[in-house]
């Protein structure tokens, strides 16, 4: 899966299948997979109590009347400070929830349930508790405070975002890929640049394109299908199709040609890519 931080899912899975990822992609995917280890395996809480950049999102929107545990201060004279130290062995993240709210405590609750099983040898209930609040604000819930109301503002604009894009996302995309043939001059003298496709469908149905070509100097065009024919590429899949280009004239040197595609439907779709038409020296 953290191949595809730096791969297209599309096209991780078979070059994965293949065992030809690329020193890139491969160099990333071992570093990641190596500190996923490392976490897991000897950081594990830890993680959340040092460098997790949500536990500092989380501190930074905490303020005195959030929901958070700590000890009943009425009641310390009440700890019996057992000599195991339950509430800190207990914790994953060692902290003493006895000195307070802390920025390494990940709220599991574990430190309560253990304090009620001890306290309920001496039959009485345990110290540590949910509240809202530090110890001289305690039990006093608002939601409507900076904090929350700013917290929910950042998520419903983030959820809207998120919906905006989900609704007007494009049906395909495609980029313009390096081909193995170098530029060349043909007997007759046209020169020949050629070019692959890459076309990703994010439709779950098939998507029918037309390819169009701009450019001074490019006066014809040919790939591994017919121009006039349409590119046909089915739902969730990419196509790599070579693109081969011709210019009868003389063309500039570094010319640019424009690679429209455009997709079939009521409303037709378009995208352009655009590329630099090689002249051998």
């Amino acid at each position: 899966i953290s191949v595809c931080y730096v791969v297209s899912p599309y096209e991780a899975i078979p070059q994965l299948l293949r065992a030809d990822l690329g020193p890139i992609a491969t160099g990333s995917t071992i570093v990641i997979t190596f500190l996923t280890y490392i976490n897991f395996a000897f950081i594990r809480r830890g993680f959340c109590a040092t460098i997790c950049p949500y536990a500092k999102f989380q501190s930074a929107i905490t303020d005195d009347k959030t929901l958070i545990i700590q000890r009943d201060p009425d009641r310390e004279a009440e700890c019996l400070d057992c000599s195991c130290l339950c509430c800190v062995r207990i914790c994953p993240t060692k902290i003493d929830i006895r000195q307070g709210m802390q920025a390494g405590c990940v709220m599991c609750g574990r430190c309560i349930d253990t304090c009620a099983k001890v306290m309920a040898g001496k039959l009485k209930t345990g110290l540590i508790q949910y509240s809202f609040g530090t110890s001289d604000v305690k039990n006093r819930s608002e939601v409507a405070r900076p904090a929350t109301v700013t917290l929910a503002l950042v998520c419903l604009l983030t959820l809207s975002l998120f919906a905006y894009k989900s609704l007007t996302r494009a049906s395909f995309e495609f980029s313009v890929l390096s081909h193995p043939m170098e530029a060349r001059v043909s007997k007759n003298g046209d020169v020949l640049n050629a070019y692959i496709l890459s076309i990703k469908n994010k439709r779950r149905e098939d998507i029918v394109l037309h390819l169009a070509l701009q450019s001074e100097g490019a006066t014809s065009v040919s790939f591994s299908q017919n121009v006039n024919e349409a590119i046909e590429v089915a739902g969730g899949q990419v196509d790599k199709i070579p693109l081969f280009v011709r210019s009868k004239g003389n063309p500039e040197k570094d010319t640019q040609l424009n690679i429209t595609l455009t997709a079939d439907g009521k409303d037709p779709e378009s995208h352009i890519k655009s590329a630099y038409f090689n002249v051998p020296e």
